[in-house]
């Protein structure tokens, strides 16, 4: 009798993998989630390529030392507890990953962490393995299990990161593999396992010390969530003004407002790019703010009298927070002297912002929100709308970003009114984000598409502003649009595009006037557009810039300013993979025995 005949009876065996696929995969998705804050956005990534060669790896191994069929129980067992531990000993290594072009020891730190954090996948792989090859007559049914729990574990991993906090679900996911070893080991490794599950559950309180990174922070935290959307902090920066911080490195500010309207003094609205001019335009005005944060945007918008105001945010608790505030109506935190301090909740500290009449919240990406909302806007708000999940570790020009492509601004651009209006602010990207609205425009037939754009600078901030009109723009509204022009302060801001002749060497003005192609040469940045297929921003460095000199003293966000750090961490990887990977690939031949034909060894590779 064939297999699809005769049921697989050891359900023992099929429970099992089941289990252990389930942890699996739900550590690849939390381990993601804590990389992606602590470490490094495309180290989070290479979690999913770790899982993938260590279990290649086991199954290799248990090939050439058959031996290992014997200990497939205490494989899992090692699995879990590496699972467990491999996460809290990265996070302690302290990965710079800007100084591994140049420092053998963060270069050994880091294969270290590969180490720690394949070992896991590794022994699962051996512990599969062994299984299939023990029961091959059964592998429809072992792979359904195996199916069946890889399914169960993407569930089981965002329930776990939104119900106990992601770093509790570290600690949590390697209890099934437990539960697995415990099923097919004998009565040690049963009793192993058992101790070992209490003692990653007994973790838990501990957990957010354990696999959080040493960093001084900018003011006090008063309040920490972290689910599988983002992790999320809330700093006191004083009576003024509180920040919302997301993954150790993008800000939103808070600010305190007691809820009065009638109390707002003349000069309250002085925001450092003031939007009431655009506003006031329109009888009715409808907003978005794009990304809207921790509320700023949505403020200033009801200053200025928007009738309609969009507030739409990717991260939920956000949102949830500028809502409802924290659920325990208060946060009550130790100051330095020992006393207890309590914190109103952040929907109160800011005057309830989002329940004032006209204000529609939103949780979800802005982009799609753009595309299906089936009115339009008259004007469209971004402040530095995207993360910088990943700035400080240099590896920011990895983050794709779909708000700033060629495609976007076509988007943007048809949700706008006939004559409405958008600006949008960014400290490094403007000339790409020049080059992107130029093509946009061009691409959607749009007759001398530089007379519907003007860009700011604002020198003390550090930040560009583009300023996008639906209908053509006249001097006299360039001059007037974001306030007055060339007044000192804080918020002091120019023209950089359009530029008296004398001064139109300015990279802006001559993306407009000269075309993005004419100017690629000799800028000093890639100001080439982006595209939804290729919406790489960040990665503005040019190849024709590097210089082994600088490796030393280049800064984590070395590419937004020319240096090509993301295209020489890419080369790293390329090198490891050629002399590791590779030769991995090669070890089958060096034995005896049947081998995979060339064709199919490279298929495989």
């Amino acid at each position: 009798m064939t297999n699809l005949q005769s049921p697989f009876k050891n359900h023992r065996v099929l429970l099992a993998i089941g289990l252990v696929s389930l942890s699996l995969v739900a550590s690849e998705m939390v381990w993601t989630r804590i990389f992606s804050a602590e470490l490094f956005y495309s180290f989070a990534f290479l979690t999913l390529s770790m899982a993938v060669m260590g279990l290649g790896l086991g199954a290799l191994s248990l090939r050439f030392f058959p031996r290992l069929q014997q200990a497939t129980a205490g494989m899992l067992v090692i699995s879990a507890i590496f699972a467990a531990a491999g996460p809290v000993a990265v996070i302690a290594l302290g990965l710079e990953f800007s100084q591994l072009l140049f420092s053998p020891g963060m270069f050994a730190r880091f294969l270290l962490a590969v180490a720690l954090l394949g070992l896991p996948y590794f022994c699962v792989g051996v512990a599969l393995a062994a299984l299939f090859k023990k029961y091959v007559e059964h592998m429809d049914h072992l792979y359904m299990g195996d199916m069946l729990g890889a399914g169960l574990g993407v569930l089981l991993a965002l329930v776990a990161m939104n119900a106990f906090g992601t770093p509790a679900a570290v600690f949590l996911i390697p209890v099934p593999t437990l539960l697995a070893a415990m099923l097919i080991g004998g009565a040690r490794l049963r009793f192993a396992a058992l101790l070992l599950c209490v003692v990653t559950i007994g973790a838990l309180p501990w957990a957010d010390g354990l696999l959080e990174g040493q960093r001084e922070e900018r003011a006090p935290v008063i309040y920490k969530h972290w689910d599988a959307m983002a992790k999320i902090k809330v700093f006191d920066y004083g009576p003024e003004a509180r920040g919302i911080n997301i993954d150790n490195i993008a800000n939103t500010p808070v600010i305190a407002f007691d809820g009065n309207w009638a109390s707002l003094e003349e000069d309250e609205g002085d925001w450092d790019i003031n939007v009431g001019n655009l506003v006031r335009r329109f009888e009715n005005a409808t907003f978005l703010s794009l990304g809207s944060g921790g509320g700023a945007d949505v403020f200033q918008a009801l200053d200025h009298g928007a009738a309609e105001i969009h507030a739409v945010e990717v991260n939920p608790h956000i949102n949830h927070m500028l809502l409802n505030g924290d659920p325990a109506g208060y946060l009550e935190i130790e100051d330095e002297n020992g006393e207890l301090r309590k914190f109103a909740t952040n929907d109160v500290f800011s005057g309830k912002l989002y329940h004032q009449p006209g204000v529609r919240v939103v949780s979800e990406d802005a982009r799609t929100y753009v595309r299906r909302f089936r009115d339009h806007f008259d004007v469209i708000y971004s402040l530095s709308s995207n993360t910088f999940s990943a700035l400080g570790s240099g590896s920011f020009a990895f983050a794709e970003n779909y708000l700033f492509t060629v495609e976007a601004f076509a988007d943007y651009w048809n949700s706008l009114t006939r004559e409405g209006f958008m600006t949008i602010e960014h400290q490094f990207y403007m000339p790409r984000l020049v080059s992107d609205v130029m093509v946009a425009l061009a691409g959607m037939d749009i007759e001398n598409p530089a007379d519907y754009i003007a860009v700011y600078k604002i020198p003390n901030l550090k930040r560009h502003v583009l300023l996008l009109s639906k209908a053509p723009l006249d001097d006299e509204l360039r001059q007037t649009a974001l306030g007055e022009l060339n007044v000192e302060g804080r918020a002091m801001k120019h023209l950089v595009y359009p530029l008296p002749e004398s001064a139109e060497d300015n990279l802006i003005n001559r993306i407009v006037k000269q075309g993005w192609e004419n100017v690629a040469d000799t800028a000093e940045v890639d100001v080439s557009p982006t595209w939804d297929d290729e919406p790489f921003i960040a990665q503005m460095g040019l190849l024709r810039n590097f210089e082994f000199d600088k490796l030393k003293s280049t800064h984590p966000i070395g590419d937004v300013m020319g240096f090509p750090l993301s295209k020489a961490i890419l080369a790293l990887i390329v090198a490891v993979v050629l002399a590791i990977v590779v030769p991995l690939n090669l070890l089958p031949y060096l034995g005896r025995g049947e081998k995979l034909p060339l064709r199919f060894w490279a298929y495989f590779f």
